[in-house]
């Protein structure tokens, strides 16, 4: 918290001497330039209010009671506390990227919650036919649905500006297989949600046909985010960043 604090005065205080520098050409400018420099003057204002902002979502969380993380039944308690770890670190400006893998891709957990003894990775490897397994692995991907949910709902409540954290922000859910029982990599699906500070629309469903790449979604999204990167991944299927995203 203290290394947060001193980061953001020291921002403020940088802000505050181009203020003084902008109040002290206005008078030397003629009336178009004027409007002009009160323009840059009232955008800097609205950063610094964001600032402020930040100051408050940045102290330290009160230490709740422990949770035993050897437990599955505490599996959801922890991926949330892991969520909001990861948001307040995004709101205070401590990282711009951040990851979360709830478990490995050989994941053996059940999920007695649910009321699934069986362990994850053997379900995915049983035959489509198999109804019984199909309807436990739905269970899976809602239950990794909800916590999503509650992802995108820990942004959406940062405010930043006229907006929210998960306008200012993307966030990718994907699967490192598209078909595990064949570990296949075709179709992969995405989801993708928030904004990027305006230049992602969501509300849409987009389908790639080759030799557009699951890699070429990614350099978009980076382009999105003002990274152009130029390639992404094995440059043998990488063919561009992927148009219209």
């Amino acid at each position: 918290a203290s290394r947060v604090s001193h980061l953001l005065k020291r921002r403020r205080s940088v802000l505050d001497g181009v203020l003084g520098t902008l109040n002290d050409l206005a008078p030397r400018l003629d009336a178009a330039d004027r409007a002009r420099l009160q323009s840059h003057t009232d955008s800097v204002r609205e950063l610094e209010k964001q600032l402020v902002a930040r100051t408050s979502l940045c102290t330290a969380p009160a230490q709740g009671g422990t949770i035993n993380s050897t437990s599955v039944a505490n599996f959801e308690a922890l991926s949330q506390a892991q969520i909001k770890l990861m948001v307040a670190a995004l709101a205070c400006d401590l990282t711009r990227v951040a990851s979360l893998q709830f478990d490995g891709c050989r994941s053996m957990l059940p999920f007695p919650a649910l009321g699934i003894s069986n362990a994850h990775h053997s379900l995915t490897h049983d035959s489509l036919s198999n109804t019984g397994s199909q309807d436990k692995l739905i269970k899976i991907n809602a239950f990794y649905a909800k916590q999503f949910a509650f992802l995108l709902g820990q942004l959406d409540a940062v405010q930043e500006g006229n907006g929210t954290l998960l306008d200012n922000c993307v966030v990718l859910w994907v699967n490192e297989l598209a078909d595990p029982n064949a570990h296949s990599h075709s179709p992969m699906r995405m989801v993708l949600a928030g904004k990027a500070g305006g230049s992602l629309t969501g509300g849409r469903y987009l389908h790639y046909e080759a030799p557009a790449s699951q890699s070429g979604i990614y350099a978009a999204i980076a382009h999105k985010l003002d990274a152009p990167i130029t390639t992404f991944g094995n440059p043998e299927y990488y063919t561009g960043p992927n148009a219209d995203l």
